[in-house]
C-alpha cells in the first residue's frame, strides 16, 4: 500500500501503525506544513515507546535517528521536527483519546505486548501546558509498569477529575485476567464493580479518603488482645507470606497478610 502524500510515497503494511495513523484527521491548514501528520505521529509514538514523555525528549530522540527515519519514511528533509511541532500536534491538532485508541488497537494485536498481569492507572499533566491558573492538559493513563507500555489515555476535564475519568478509561481496556492498581483516590466501590464485571480484579489502597474502611481494616489485622477468661475469638482466615531483600546496604523484610472475611462485613 502507498501513502498519498506530498512526500515520496511510502510502502507500508495495511495493518501497521503507519496505516492506522493515516486515518487521523489533520486539521492544520495545508499552507506551511513541513511534515505530514502521519510522519510526526510515527516519530512521537516510537519515541514514546522508548521512554520519551516530553516534546523536547521526543525531538532529541528523533534527531539522533534522523538517517533511519529519512530512509524508513522516504523524507526529503534532513532536519527533523522541532519540539514545538510535537507540542502543537499534541495540544491543537490531534485528539489525545483518538490517538491513544489507534495506538492501543495496533499494539493489542501484537502477541508480544500486554502479557503482564498488573495494570496501573495514574494521572499526569502534559508538561508545558499549565498556565498560572493551573489550567492545562490533564491525562489519565492505563499502563503496564514492567513493560513500560501505555495501553490507553483519556483527557480529563481538569485537575481533580480522575475518579470519573477512571471509569471512562477502563471501559476502553481489556481487563480480563488483569489486576488493576491505583492510588488511594481510586478506592471507589463503583469502579471496583466495573473492573470485576469486566473480568479483572483490583488492589486498592485504603487511606484517609476512605476513613471507615481504613479503620476497619486496621482493627481487623491488629493483634487481638487476650480474650476474657472462658471466651475465645472467632478464627481468622489469615494467610501470610514474607520476602527478604538486601540492597543499598540494608536488609528489608516485607510481610503481606490477606483475609477475605471482611468482604461480608464491609460495604
Amino acid at each position: 500500500m502507498k501513502s498519498n502524500t506530498t512526500e515520496d510515497r511510502v510502502v507500508f503494511d495495511v495493518g501497521s501503525l503507519y496505516a492506522h495513523l493515516q486515518d487521523l484527521k489533520d486539521c492544520r491548514k495545508a499552507r506551511g506544513i513541513r511534515y505530514q501528520l502521519v510522519t510526526v505521529l510515527v516519530m512521537m509514538v516510537m519515541a514514546k515507546l522508548c521512554g520519551e514523555d516530553t516534546p523536547s525528549g521526543m525531538a532529541d530522540w528523533v534527531k539522533h535517528r534522523a538517517e533511519q527515519f529519512m530512509e524508513m519514511l522516504k523524507l526529503k528533509r534532513k532536519s527533523m521536527p522541532h519540539h514545538s511541532t510535537y507540542r502543537r500536534i499534541e495540544a491543537e491538532v490531534v485528539d489525545p483519546e483518538e490517538l491513544e485508541q489507534v495506538v492501543s488497537t495496533v499494539l493489542a494485536g501484537k502477541k508480544f505486548f500486554g502479557n503482564q498481569v498488573v495494570l496501573s492507572i495514574d494521572g499526569k499533566v502534559l508538561r508545558g501546558t499549565l498556565d498560572e491558573a493551573q489550567a492545562g492538559t490533564y491525562l489519565l493513563a492505563a499502563y503496564l509498569p514492567s513493560e513500560g507500555l501505555v495501553l490507553m489515555e483519556v483527557a480529563l476535564e481538569g485537575k481533580g477529575c480522575e475518579i470519573p475519568g477512571a471509569a471512562k478509561l477502563l471501559k476502553m481496556v481489556d481487563l480480563r485476567e488483569k489486576v488493576v492498581m491505583g492510588d488511594a483516590l481510586h478506592t471507589q466501590r463503583k469502579v471496583s464493580i466495573q473492573i470485576v464485571e469486566a473480568g479483572g480484579d483490583y488492589i486498592w489502597l485504603a487511606k484517609g479518603n476512605q476513613p471507615q474502611i481504613e479503620e476497619d481494616i486496621r482493627l481487623w489485622f491488629e493483634p487481638d488482645p487476650a480474650p476474657v477468661p472462658g471466651m475465645s475469638y472467632l478464627p481468622k482466615d489469615f494467610e501470610t507470606t514474607q520476602m527478604v531483600s538486601k540492597g543499598h546496604g540494608r536488609i528489608e523484610q516485607r510481610t503481606l497478610t490477606t483475609s477475605s472475611q471482611l468482604k461480608d462485613f464491609l460495604d
